[in-house]
């Protein structure tokens, strides 16, 4: 669990136990089974959201959504960066989506596949991919991830977890 703006800091070691009351958190996990792994996040607030969070957060889902509807066949991977850098962009914080929408998920966590605004290759279907919008501002890092497998019509998001702020 990652608050504030080291949730945007995938890896991190946590500096202290617990969050504020107010404060988002990132709570960043995953499993492995038969040889395979998965990589999942995401953003809640510890009680009532402190100030701002909650029209981002809705702006950070909605780009995820998009994404997931851009894997499909035959889409490069820069189209799926581009369905959520456009959500976040008209939202007016494209300066604060700063890495890849999604790497390689399956067999490893994190395989040196990412799909960013450059990527030409198409996701293959039944790929798996952990596909995560994310933007950092004032002090708050805001971050949905989940494993979405492409299929021919759109992706479909493996994970049945909430993802809304309040928890």
């Amino acid at each position: 669990m990652l608050a504030g703006a080291r949730a945007m800091m995938p890896h991190a070691r946590i500096p202290r136990p617990v969050s504020t009351p107010g404060e988002v958190v990132a709570i960043d996990f995953g499993a492995a089974l038969h040889g395979d792994e998965t990589d999942t996040c995401s953003s809640h607030a510890r009680g009532e959201p402190a100030a701002l969070p909650r029209e981002p957060h809705a702006m950070v889902a909605e780009a995820f959504a998009a994404a997931v509807a851009a894997c499909r066949r035959g889409a490069a991977g820069g189209d799926v960066h581009r369905a959520a850098a456009d959500v976040i962009g008209r939202a007016g914080y494209g300066q604060r989506f700063t890495h890849a929408v999604a790497h390689g998920c399956a067999p490893q966590s994190h395989e040196p596949s990412r799909w960013d605004a450059s990527s030409a290759a198409p996701p293959r279907a039944g790929r798996v991919l952990a596909t995560e919008p994310a933007i950092c501002f004032g002090g708050v890092g805001l971050r949905l991830e989940d494993d979405v497998a492409v299929r021919p019509g759109g992706g479909q998001s493996l994970n049945r977890a909430p993802m809304d702020l309040s928890r």
